[in-house]
């Protein structure tokens, strides 16, 4: 190769950083994928996939957790930490997921891949939420295993979930999110009372806190005994509830998630965002 002045001219393709003076640039996060053994579907039930959501805030929340989203067999999640700190998570989720969801069934080695850019970022961040879409199920429409809930509002999660997106994803915001999963409008549905229980018991944070906003949503319209035999309370709780001031955010999640199930009930063949909108990771 020709040298001019002791300088090589400029190369496209891979740099072998193991002839060079440069350092390697650090990853941005790591994306992390967990199947089992025999391919079978991780959580069946809405408990299990709720119980997944808790398994990977505990162990993803110290390690930068950015998103995630639990397909039928194998589970996603972006993590804003190094190598170690991601196979540390691989490690102390399978084997929480193990003992909690899926009855000792082994996981298979977890796939561990650097994100290297802004783009690759971006582009893994949308293809995570998107994974019902992407393989064509509907196990879970109200993404019971994703952090979408914490993202938008629908739980009250003990860390704050937009920490390190913050950081990382400044220009995501909570209503880019809501449409990447088609769910642009879901502040404008109206409030639907029959699944009151299940909207309470979906928020999480506190079953008592989300109880007594429940209450302050549901009495104007339902009355005391109504309240009562949906929610599976005495009626004395229901008017001790009424004395208390809610909650602000346990008041948001259970308004959400009851204005979601309104979405579903109504229109369960909500199409999905435009393709367009959808971009692959590197390979």
């Amino acid at each position: 190769m020709l040298i001019i002045f002791g300088v090589r001219p400029y190369e496209t393709g891979a740099v072998d950083r193991r002839q060079s003076n440069v350092a390697p640039i650090p990853p941005l996060a790591h994306h992390v994928m967990l199947r089992l053994h025999d391919g079978r579907t991780i959580a069946r039930t809405a408990a299990e996939r709720r119980e997944v959501a808790a398994i990977v805030d505990e162990q993803g929340g110290p390690r930068g957790l950015l998103v995630f989203r639990l397909a039928d067999s194998h589970l996603h999640v972006l993590l804003a930490t190094d190598t170690c700190g991601a196979s540390a998570f691989a490690n102390y989720a399978a084997c929480a997921l193990g003992w909690r969801v899926t009855h000792r069934v082994p996981f298979d080695r977890a796939r561990v891949r650097a994100v290297a850019d802004q783009h690759h970022l971006k582009s893994a961040f949308r293809y995570i939420l998107r994974q019902e879409q992407h393989h064509g199920t509907a196990l879970d429409p109200e993404h019971e295993a994703s952090s979408v809930p914490d993202l938008v509002g629908l739980r009250v999660p003990a860390l704050d979930p937009w920490r390190s997106l913050r950081t990382l994803l400044p220009r995501v915001t909570r209503a880019q999110v809501l449409e990447t999963i088609g769910w642009a409008l879901l502040d404008r549905w109206p409030l639907l009372f029959e699944p009151l229980a299940e909207a309470v018991i979906a928020c999480r944070g506190s079953l008592r806190a989300s109880r007594c906003a429940a209450v302050h949503l549901a009495h104007p319209s339902l009355g005391i005994g109504a309240v009562a035999a949906a929610l599976g309370i005495h009626r004395r709780s229901v008017y001790r509830f009424l004395a208390e001031t809610p909650d602000l955010a346990h008041l948001r999640a259970v308004e959400l998630q009851l204005r979601l199930r309104t979405q579903l009930a109504l229109r369960p063949g909500t199409p999905s965002p435009s393709p367009r909108t959808f971009e692959w990771p590197h390979p």
